[in-house]
């Protein structure tokens, strides 16, 4: 139950609940309670079924190459390219998300006038994970996300009293489509666990077929539910603590809320969340780089080290507009990329791990395409 449940599940439930979950209650507030959670389960919906497409590419074609291993397989050279520009930049500047929101985590534990000194020592201990194994990062990810979820818990709990009041201190529908729209992109941030999949599969390598397709679909499936109940009872629990008021990182605005000590702690079990997620995350953009671009491990690991810390003091530091960017059009533009190669690898191969429906295909591509189409015309034009 532990090493062929727990852990994968948590590769990756840890990597998806990350910094994401700390831009919805703001955005949920602007859209409209109620709105919001239906936008979410259509979300939820369409990563449920995105990261099984991706996993039924890993099983078939093989867990040592990531997003542009495959794109050169099976889309040639522009798909190669298309790929690294896509992935490659969008981890890189997810990492450099983390790295804005360590700011706020480590104003809480070490005051105000710390909070470059929290993200350069945030920053090395996240890089450790380009040296480490694949089971002991399942490992930090099963702590990480056991604490995300603690504190998670304990938010929604101590904020329930308020819950019956939310009516009151907060919109429950939109004033109109576009403001409905408003946590579009930052949820597609928030649910995208692409990057671990590949781990995952990874993981079972050493298990029968059966018995190994069997354990992907279930961790695959309660790897991205889990984010779904921990994203609500975490967005109701911060509005019920803050009345209302919730600042856009969400830690600035609750923080005021908070005695000392849940703060600290707060802080605590925030910052080892985000060390979880940019562990998998980096982890990913080393991989990319030694196997689907041709760098050295050493090469590969100084650049997934350098980069992120480079573009935060180029001053990509607003976290909201990141969030945006990287979810709305990014990780949109990935997940088009990704059904066009799942479309090719299955004509090549009919073999498949999982059957899903047209319908819910044609699904998940009206909602990458949409994200994509709204991010372009609201924050890019």
């Amino acid at each position: 139950m532990w090493r062929n449940g727990v852990l994968p599940i948590s590769l990756l439930s840890g990597t998806i609940i990350g910094a994401g979950i700390f831009s919805l209650p703001y955005a949920f507030l602007a859209a409209g309670i109620w709105a919001s959670v239906a936008l979410l389960c259509v979300v939820t919906s369409a990563f449920l079924i995105f990261h099984l497409l991706y996993a039924d590419i890993v099983a078939r074609d093989g867990d040592d190459h990531r997003l542009e291993g495959f794109a050169r397989m099976h889309a040639g050279m522009p798909g190669y390219v298309a790929a690294i520009a896509i992935s490659v930049v969008q981890e890189l500047f997810t990492l450099t998300i983390y790295l804005v929101l360590s700011m706020s985590f480590a104003r809480l534990l070490l005051g105000v006038g710390w909070e470059f000194t929290g993200m350069v020592a945030f920053w090395i201990i996240g890089s450790l994970a380009l040296i480490s194994k694949t089971r002991r990062v399942a490992l930090w990810e099963a702590v990480a996300t056991a604490s995300i979820i603690l504190i998670v818990a304990i938010v929604g709990v101590w904020g329930i009293h308020a819950w019956g009041k939310i009516a009151h201190m907060a919109p429950l529908l939109p004033q109109n489509i576009g403001t409905a729209l408003i946590p579009f992109g930052l949820l597609l941030f928030a649910f995208n666990g692409r990057t671990a999949i590949s781990t995952v599969v990874h993981y079972f390598r050493f298990l029968p077929i059966k018995k190994r397709f069997r354990l992907i679909k279930k961790s695959i499936i309660a790897g991205t539910l889990i984010p779904a109940g921990v994203y609500v009872i975490f967005v109701f629990g911060v509005v019920g603590l803050s009345s209302g008021a919730v600042s856009q990182d969400t830690i600035t605005g609750l923080s005021r809320s908070l005695p000392l000590w849940f703060g600290i702690v707060f802080g605590a079990l925030g910052i080892l969340s985000l060390v979880s997620s940019y562990f998998a995350i980096g982890l990913d953009v080393k991989n990319s780089l030694r196997f689907d671009v041709g760098f050295s491990s050493a090469g590969a690991i100084a650049l997934t080290f350098a980069i992120p810390l480079l573009l935060f003091l180029l001053g990509f530091q607003n976290f909201i507009w990141l969030v945006e960017i990287v979810g709305g059009f990014f990780i949109g533009l990935e997940g088009v990329l990704m059904l066009v190669l799942w479309h090719r690898s299955r004509k090549k191969n009919n073999t498949s791990l999982l059957h899903i429906p047209f319908p819910l295909i044609m699904f998940v591509w009206a909602v990458f395409i949409a994200s994509v189409c709204y991010t372009v015309i609201t924050r890019i034009v």
